[in-house]
């Protein structure tokens, strides 16, 4: 799982949230940086995804997925149909390009009612548009979402990862049979 990081730089707690869930599933977490701004759609942002993506195949992994927080969803939604053949799905966390292609991805999009950053509108409309490929999860609260309703939040991650991981599965009573590495 490589985790993109919004405006502020790569907080260690988004990446740590993102990665403990990811490690219950057997699965690594890589949280490359680029500028304060998270401007991953620029040339040092994309870049950087080079470089974790080589990373990553160079070390054997075989199933890709990118998420990102906020700026971090911007950039990975604008980046994935360049992506397509290199990851495996997305997740988007309270942001989400309003002018994003689709990549034909399984996508989940989380995102709050109340945020005051993102229209919600967008990250509906973009978890739309691919039918059966897009999952949208949306709850109360705020941009923050991820650091304030962690205990809701990941576990919605968690899911969705399983489910893809794993095809086939993904219902919570499959997961008793699912014993990670």
């Amino acid at each position: 799982l490589i985790f993109l990081h919004g405006f502020g730089g790569n907080f260690t707690l988004q990446c740590w949230l993102v990665g403990q869930t990811a490690q219950e599933l057997g699965m690594l977490t890589v949280c490359p940086a680029t500028r304060f701004d998270g401007y991953w759609w620029g040339e040092n942002g994309e870049r950087s995804l080079e470089i974790t993506l080589d990373y990553l195949k160079d070390r054997g992994v075989q199933q890709v997925f990118l998420a990102g927080l906020s700026n971090g969803g911007i950039g990975a939604s604008r980046l994935a149909p360049d992506l397509a053949n290199e990851i495996d799905g997305l997740i988007l966390i309270s942001g989400v390009d309003p002018g994003a292609e689709q990549s034909g991805l399984p996508v989940l999009v989380i995102h709050a009612a109340g945020d005051e950053r993102i229209p919600v509108s967008t990250d509906r409309r973009y978890a739309g548009q691919d039918g059966e490929l897009g999952t949208y999860v949306e709850y109360d609260g705020d941009h923050f979402l991820l650091a304030k309703r962690a205990d809701e939040v990941l576990p919605e991650i968690q899911a969705w990862l399983f489910a893809q991981a794993v095809p086939g599965l993904g219902e919570a009573e499959d997961w008793d049979e699912f014993s990670a590495p």
